[in-house]
């Protein structure tokens, strides 16, 4: 896969099965059959890597100047059990939209302020964020690889599809945004409103 173009091979073979076995269950999704919580841990990793797969076919194909590390497109393919290093998926039931997607490398970073003017300069080539609205479903796929750094996501609005289990923080935004604008501009809302945190600032429990 490079710049839009699929090879044949991995457009009737592995991405098609991946099309077909994930389906049915993305179907339910978009018209809020089921919740993305209801999720098994096997349903979560096909779910993510539809959104992965997806996300960097969107990437390759558009005129954004950052591109997903080919390594990424690489290890998507190479590695059918789990998605590539570092790389997170979450979703959310949103207002219903035919179809919007936005990408972004643009963080809110919560941390120490020297630490934050260091990792700022980098969020261009260590960092992305993908997010796809499909019907009632938003899926936010997003990869950074700065060390003591977390993803924070929004509490009680999105939903970890994958990693299933794993360290993160969660902020508590204020959900009102959804509401006033028009359901389109949703998945840009929550591909903004996936932040990073360092170590140090979350809370134990």
């Amino acid at each position: 896969m490079f710049e839009g173009r699929v090879c044949s091979g991995c457009n009737n073979g592995w991405m098609s099965e991946l099309e077909d076995s994930s389906k049915p269950i993305l179907v339910d999704l978009i018209r809020g059959r089921r919740r993305i919580a209801q999720l098994d841990s096997d349903e979560s990793l096909l779910v993510g890597r539809w959104a992965v797969k997806t996300a960097y076919t969107l990437n390759s194909s558009s005129n954004f100047p950052i591109k997903v590390p080919e390594s990424h497109l690489r290890s998507l393919f190479e590695h059918r059990s789990r998605l590539p290093w570092a790389v997170a998926v979450v979703g959310a039931e949103v207002r219903f939209t035919d179809f919007a997607w936005f990408q972004s490398t643009v963080w809110m970073l919560c941390g120490p302020d020297n630490l934050t003017l260091n990792i700022a300069p980098l969020m261009n080539t260590r960092s992305y964020k993908i997010g796809l609205h499909f019907g009632g479903l938003i899926l936010v796929t997003a990869w950074h690889s700065i060390p003591k750094w977390l993803m924070m996501f929004w509490s009680g609005v999105q939903t970890g599809v994958w990693p299933w289990k794993g360290e993160c923080g969660w902020h508590s935004d204020p959900v009102g945004i959804l509401d006033s604008n028009p359901p389109e501009l949703s998945v840009c809302a929550h591909v903004s409103e996936i932040k990073l945190v360092h170590h140090r600032y979350l809370s134990k429990k």
